[in-house]
Protein backbone atom coordinates (compact mmCIF):
# COMPACT_ATOMS: atom_id res chain seq x y z
CA UNK A 1 0.00 0.00 0.00
CA UNK A 2 2.99 2.49 -0.16
CA UNK A 3 3.25 2.96 3.56
CA UNK A 4 6.57 2.13 5.61
CA UNK A 5 4.83 1.07 9.09
CA UNK A 6 8.00 1.43 11.58
CA UNK A 7 8.08 4.51 12.47
CA UNK A 8 7.54 7.02 15.78
CA UNK A 9 6.34 10.32 15.58
CA UNK A 10 7.15 13.05 17.72
CA UNK A 11 5.04 11.94 20.90
CA UNK A 12 6.65 8.50 20.74
CA UNK A 13 3.87 6.72 19.39
CA UNK A 14 4.14 4.77 16.10
CA UNK A 15 3.27 6.75 13.07
CA UNK A 16 2.89 5.59 9.52
CA UNK A 17 5.34 6.98 7.38
CA UNK A 18 4.73 7.05 3.09
CA UNK A 19 7.38 5.03 1.66
CA UNK A 20 8.37 7.65 -0.75
CA UNK A 21 9.34 9.76 2.18
CA UNK A 22 12.11 7.53 2.65
CA UNK A 23 13.35 7.02 -1.08
CA UNK A 24 13.55 10.50 -1.01
CA UNK A 25 15.75 10.99 2.54
CA UNK A 26 17.70 8.34 0.69
CA UNK A 27 18.34 10.75 -2.43
CA UNK A 28 20.12 13.09 0.11
CA UNK A 29 23.82 12.87 1.78
CA UNK A 30 23.49 12.36 5.39
CA UNK A 31 24.65 15.51 6.24
CA UNK A 32 24.33 18.79 3.70
CA UNK A 33 27.56 20.48 2.80
CA UNK A 34 27.23 23.81 4.40
CA UNK A 35 29.03 26.03 2.90
CA UNK A 36 27.14 30.05 2.36
CA UNK A 37 26.21 31.73 5.65
CA UNK A 38 23.76 29.56 7.26
CA UNK A 39 21.52 29.82 10.59
CA UNK A 40 20.20 27.00 12.65
CA UNK A 41 18.02 27.13 15.48
CA UNK A 42 17.34 23.96 17.41
CA UNK A 43 15.25 23.32 20.33
CA UNK A 44 17.64 21.69 22.97
CA UNK A 45 14.63 19.54 24.30
CA UNK A 46 13.69 18.41 20.26
CA UNK A 47 12.42 14.92 20.64
CA UNK A 48 12.49 14.18 16.66
CA UNK A 49 16.30 15.19 15.38
CA UNK A 50 18.54 15.36 18.21
CA UNK A 51 20.45 18.81 19.14
CA UNK A 52 23.88 16.76 17.97
CA UNK A 53 22.88 17.19 14.39
CA UNK A 54 23.07 20.79 14.30
CA UNK A 55 26.37 20.90 16.16
CA UNK A 56 27.63 18.48 14.06
CA UNK A 57 26.42 20.20 10.79
CA UNK A 58 27.94 23.49 12.03
CA UNK A 59 31.74 21.60 12.42
CA UNK A 60 31.65 20.16 9.30
CA UNK A 61 31.11 23.74 7.70
CA UNK A 62 33.67 26.37 6.51
CA UNK A 63 34.61 28.37 9.63
CA UNK A 64 32.30 31.12 9.95
CA UNK A 65 29.74 30.13 7.81
CA UNK A 66 27.43 28.10 10.73
CA UNK A 67 25.97 29.71 13.44
CA UNK A 68 23.68 27.69 15.68
CA UNK A 69 21.31 28.63 18.16
CA UNK A 70 20.32 26.58 21.22
CA UNK A 71 16.94 27.47 22.20
CA UNK A 72 15.23 25.84 25.56
CA UNK A 73 12.13 24.71 23.62
CA UNK A 74 10.96 21.06 21.40
CA UNK A 75 11.22 20.50 17.71
CA UNK A 76 8.22 22.60 17.01
CA UNK A 77 10.09 25.88 18.72
CA UNK A 78 6.86 27.55 19.37
CA UNK A 79 7.77 28.27 23.00
CA UNK A 80 10.07 30.47 21.23
CA UNK A 81 8.58 31.68 18.58
CA UNK A 82 9.13 35.26 18.88
CA UNK A 83 12.71 34.83 19.46
CA UNK A 84 12.91 32.68 15.90
CA UNK A 85 11.20 35.35 14.36
CA UNK A 86 13.62 38.03 16.00
CA UNK A 87 16.94 35.84 15.21
CA UNK A 88 15.62 35.61 11.59
CA UNK A 89 14.85 38.91 10.77
CA UNK A 90 18.47 39.78 12.41
CA UNK A 91 20.27 37.24 10.34
CA UNK A 92 18.55 38.69 7.32
CA UNK A 93 19.32 42.14 8.06
CA UNK A 94 15.33 42.58 7.71
CA UNK A 95 13.68 45.11 9.72
CA UNK A 96 10.63 43.75 11.94
CA UNK A 97 7.29 43.80 10.59
CA UNK A 98 4.16 46.20 12.42
CA UNK A 99 3.24 44.35 15.17
CA UNK A 100 6.81 43.06 16.34
CA UNK A 101 8.13 39.63 17.00
CA UNK A 102 5.32 38.38 18.64
CA UNK A 103 3.00 38.81 15.68
CA UNK A 104 5.23 37.08 13.03
CA UNK A 105 5.31 34.46 15.95
CA UNK A 106 1.42 34.19 16.34
CA UNK A 107 1.42 33.93 12.53
CA UNK A 108 3.91 31.19 12.82
CA UNK A 109 2.04 29.16 15.25
CA UNK A 110 -0.91 29.22 13.41
CA UNK A 111 0.29 28.38 10.20
CA UNK A 112 2.32 25.12 12.04
CA UNK A 113 -0.66 23.93 13.88
CA UNK A 114 -3.77 25.57 12.03
CA UNK A 115 -6.85 24.99 14.65
CA UNK A 116 -5.31 22.99 16.77
CA UNK A 117 -3.43 25.87 18.62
Amino acid sequence: DGVFRPGYGPDGARTRLLWDFVLDARRHPPRPRLAHPTLIVHGRADEVIPVESSRMAARSARLGVVRVVELDDAHDLLRSSARVASLAHAWLGAPVPRGGTEAVAGALAVAQCGDDC
